[in-house]
């Protein structure tokens, strides 16, 4: 049976904001062997080889006039990464003609959920076919078997489904294969195997013949629908953060989310990834850091097993001012009494005057009592604690920094995050609330295509962070354009991470490490 022609994939469309809530519901459904299915593009994606064989039509001399081999390449692909099947002649024409090969590749196992029941199911997959002999005198005949193998059952149960002859093509082409209900079962254990066999016939000189396939999915109707995420207010809001809240439904497997912030509907910063199992309000998540006076905007974004991403609509907040406690007023000073007055001297004939009398004692105070000085500390917040720079692992440290080998996403959603690991001690008596600096430690050539510039200490990255007092978390941040061009050039450089501090009585440390900063494609 041969694979029929490619058919379009349903869409699945759902919008976040709350008028969305109240579209009708959309199947989201379950993708495997992953829950993206696999796309090979930076690795084999859990696929191995099974079996291979290169043998002449009559079997004599096995292994000797072929080679077969297989694997994954993020070369080739749509996009760039596949699996590769190859077959590679040793022998002139005559050994062309008596030569076959054959390989087959499996993928990792997966179970399959039911949400509550399996129904028919879609299997999709880009294949090409390439030769690279010099001249091809008659079609190749290579073909692909594709079987999905219930591992549940002993000994387990092969179903072919389908088969697919290739012919030359200078692109990918997308394939479909319909597999009706009943042939899944919820909760059995199962995997795809790709077997491929060559027989080119007469081609001219050496070259090999290169089958590749791509995006391999399997998509099974099991009564899940998409997610949905709703953005709540948030809550906590101060002078330097808040807390953001929101509500999801799982709508079958469990979901990862994260919020995006920043001062315009751009965003621009993300939250570390979470996952829920279960449907309803989420965790706050607490936000620390922020400069005063400034409105922010953030959502929740949501991405479901199926790779299905819903995001909750906008919520806006202002961050507050912080001031120093204002002084009490003094008391009011009680009122003096008057002295009295002195005697007048007798008359005489051009007698003089007599001497005033004395004045009388002097009140304690006047009337109007003196206002109090000012209550400390000091108007505006300030504080007259000190400064110290401590080593890390330090005990007398209110930080411990966890660097290893920090990573900076290189691809996908979160291309250009840092995660700096870094515990709290309880010794600060609140939040662990500061700013991070991150600086290569040697001078290196800042300039990342020629002409080069002069060495110098490059500053990577300067952020501010907030972690709750006793816990550890993650100070993160995304590197600006010039910063990650500059790390995709380098791939790992060695840096100083130096974290600023501040105690409950107003004394701050400046803690310091040295680590390395090193790109991956995933956090």
């Amino acid at each position: 049976m041969h694979l029929p022609g490619h058919r379009a994939a349903r869409g699945i469309a759902l919008g976040l904001t709350t008028s969305a809530l109240l579209a009708p519901v959309a199947h989201a459904d379950s993708s495997y062997p992953t829950p993206g299915g696999s796309t090979f593009t930076t690795s084999a994606d859990g696929w191995t080889e099974v079996s291979k064989s290169c043998h002449t039509l009559l079997g004599i001399f096995p292994n000797l006039l072929c080679q077969v081999s297989s694997g994954a390449t993020n070369v080739t692909g749509n996009p760039a990464g596949s699996l590769q099947q190859i077959f590679t002649p040793a022998a002139g024409a005559l050994g062309m003609v008596l030569t076959t090969g054959d390989v087959a590749n499996r993928s990792p196992s997966f179970t399959v959920g039911g949400y509550p029941t399996v129904g028919a199911a879609t299997l999709t997959f880009d294949r090409r076919y390439t030769t690279e002999a010099a001249l091809p005198l008659l079609p190749p005949n290579v073909t692909t078997t594709i079987t999905l193998v219930d591992e549940s059952v002993v000994p387990g149960t092969e179903k072919v489904l389908g088969t697919d002859t290739l012919s030359t093509t200078d692109g990918f082409v997308s394939r479909q294969l319909d597999i009706p209900a009943g042939t899944l079962t919820k909760g059995h254990v199962y995997h795809l195997r790709f077997a491929t066999n060559f027989s080119p016939m007469l081609e001219v000189l050496l070259g090999r013949d290169i089958a590749a396939f791509d995006n391999v999915k399997l998509k099974v109707v099991d009564g899940s629908v998409a997610p949905t995420a709703t953005t709540t207010l948030p809550t906590n809001v101060s002078g330097s953060g808040a807390t953001l809240n929101g509500t999801l439904t799982t709508g079958g497997p469990a979901v990862t989310y994260h919020f995006e912030y920043g001062p315009t509907t751009g965003y621009g910063t993300s939250t570390p990834e979470r996952t829920a199992a279960a449907s309803g309000a989420i965790p706050g998540e607490p936000l620390g850091g922020l400069p005063q006076l400034t409105t922010y905007h953030e959502q929740l974004v949501v991405t479901g097993a199926d790779g299905t991403v819903v995001k909750g609509g906008d919520q806006a907040f202002t961050t507050l001012t912080s001031t120093g406690a204002t002084g009490t007023t003094g008391a009011t000073g009680a009122a003096g009494t008057n002295g009295t007055n002195g005697t007048n001297g007798t008359n005489g004939i051009a007698g003089a005057t007599g001497p005033a009398g004395p004045a009388g004692p002097a009140g304690p105070a006047g009337p109007a009592g003196v206002k109090g000085a000012p209550g400390a500390p000091a108007v505006s917040g300030s504080s007259t604690g000190k400064t110290t720079i401590i080593q890390n692992g330090s005990n007398k440290s209110l930080l411990k920094i966890e660097p290893g080998n920090v990573t900076l996403v290189t691809t996908g959603r979160l291309k250009g995050q840092v995660r700096l690991p870094i515990f709290c001690s309880a010794k600060t008596g609140k939040a662990c609330a500061g700013t991070v600096k991150i600086r290569t430690i040697a001078k290196i050539n800042p300039a990342t295509r020629p002409p080069a510039r002069a060495k110098r200490r490059v500053t990577i990255a300067t952020f501010e962070y907030q972690i709750v007092q006793g816990r550890k978390g993650f100070a993160f941040a995304y590197l600006s354009p010039d910063k990650f061009d500059l790390m995709q050039k380098l791939k790992s450089v060695g840096v100083s991470f130096t974290v600023q501090v501040t105690d409950s009585q107003g004394n701050r440390q400046v803690v310091t490490a040295n680590g390395r900063l090193t790109g991956r494609r995933t956090a």
